[in-house]
């Protein structure tokens, strides 16, 4: 097992989603009414797209194994808990605010029960042109804050 494997969707993930549960619905009477689920969204980037942590701009030229983001959920019957572990470098605070507040909107999940951890991948996309000066293309530039915005709707689904 590599460490991508190890952080995305072995042990990590498990170890985060029990901590999880007992941390975020801890009171409830009969554990065994606690409730959770799994579910995964591709969120391979586009050919193009710029591949951060390089100090110089990189491209997707091809992807040899899909990215995703994977979530767990709890209930207990009342209240929801998420802990999405995603493969990319990292998300920025604009994006995981974007998808706390559609979990809100859409299922009523308080965004302190929304948990993301990014596997801090340098072989997925960036999801922020402006963080990044050494994107010289402005095209390149749109892509990147294209495929950050299409995140949320996909982690959103993985829910």
């Amino acid at each position: 097992m590599n460490r991508r494997e190890f952080l995305s969707g072995g042990a990590m993930l498990a170890a985060a989603a029990v901590a999880l549960a007992g941390a975020c619905l801890a009171g409830q009477e009969n554990a065994a009414d606690i409730r959770a689920g799994m579910g995964r969204a591709d969120i391979t980037p586009p050919l193009g797209a710029f591949i951060p942590g390089y100090f110089s701009q990189r491209l997707a030229t091809g992807a040899s194994t899909p990215l995703t983001a994977e979530c767990v959920a709890f209930s207990d019957g009342t209240r929801q808990a998420l802990v999405y572990t995603v493969d990319n470098l990292h998300l920025t605070k604009r994006t995981i605010d974007a998808l706390k507040a559609k979990l809100k909107a859409e299922w009523g999940i308080p965004p302190e029960l929304v948990f993301v951890h990014s596997t801090h991948i340098h072989t997925g996309a960036a999801t922020d042109s402006s963080y990044y000066k050494e994107i010289e293309d402005e095209k390149v530039r749109a892509l990147c804050d294209a495929y950050g915005e299409s995140l949320v709707p996909k982690m959103v689904q993985a829910a």
